[in-house]
């Protein structure tokens, strides 16, 4: 008797402030209540590898789960995995993250003050904002049953984890190049999940998509002191090395859907 065939799922990786909104819009428009979102009620919990996995054997008529605080590996002892990761230029996030916390988030039509007020106040706590080296602290977890990688390990090894979790996955995106991601996560996957339409939704979108990433970063350079600024790149160091290795990974990749011999 043959094994029936294992379950496949989408596990979306919502990070703070990378498109996550527009992933999950266009989920649930796809899947409707085959889509859940799930999330410990403790905004600064994370949720292991096997206690997604063990939600994920809970919920067996789930096609996609969205969650802020999954971490790394993939839960992937029993189930096919499909996973939907962004990454986006940490300086660029930065900005995004003070537009959403202090003027979303405020209720305000303008910020509630200055983007050089938010990055003094966020780095005052070392790494325990959501705007210093973010991505690689999260994408640095490696074991199956943890949630946070080991306090031992220093910065190299962590921003090595990080790359390697980019490494394992088939394919991410890269949200400075939103359509161009998602147009290639629809051929990789759209014939494993013809119920997603893979279609570029744009929701909770807080500066002009059109504008380019050198012009923003020109921008935000101009807008802080030049010690601020220094600052902000210097606590983002892992960040950005992991952006600027990810960016190659995603041209590899894109040349490989576009030319697949």
């Amino acid at each position: 008797m043959k094994d029936s065939p294992r379950r496949k799922l989408i596990l979306h990786y919502h990070l703070f402030k990378n498109a996550g909104t527009s992933v999950d819009e266009m989920l649930e428009a796809s899947l409707g209540d085959r889509w859940a979102q799930w999330d410990k009620d403790d905004p600064n919990a994370r949720i292991s590898p096997a206690e997604m996995e063990e939600f994920i054997l809970g919920h067996p008529d789930l096609l996609a789960i969205s969650s802020h605080q999954v971490v790394p590996p993939l839960p992937t002892k029993h189930v096919d995995i499909f996973p939907i990761v962004f990454i986006r230029h940490p300086i660029d996030r930065a900005y995004s993250a003070y537009l959403f916390e202090w003027k979303k988030q405020k209720g305000g039509s303008e910020p509630v003050d200055s983007f050089e007020a938010y990055v003094r106040q966020s780095l005052k706590l070392f790494r325990g904002s959501p705007i210093e080296d973010f991505q690689t602290l999260r994408f640095a977890n490696q074991g199956y049953e943890t949630r946070r990688p080991s306090d031992e390990l220093d910065d190299e090894a962590l921003l090595d984890d990080a790359k390697a979790f980019l490494r394992s996955l088939p394919i991410f995106g890269i949200v400075e190049r939103y359509d161009e991601s998602m147009d290639l996560l629809r051929k990789a996957w759209g014939n494993i999940f013809p119920e997603v339409s893979f279609a570029v939704l744009r929701s909770n979108v807080m500066q002009d998509p059109e504008q380019s990433l050198p012009d923003k970063l020109s921008k935000l350079r101009k807008a802080l002191p030049p010690e601020i600024f220094a600052a902000l790149t210097l606590r983002n160091q892992m960040d950005l090395r992991l952006y600027e290795y990810a960016s190659a990974c995603f041209e590899f990749s894109a040349k490989r859907l576009a030319d697949p011999r």
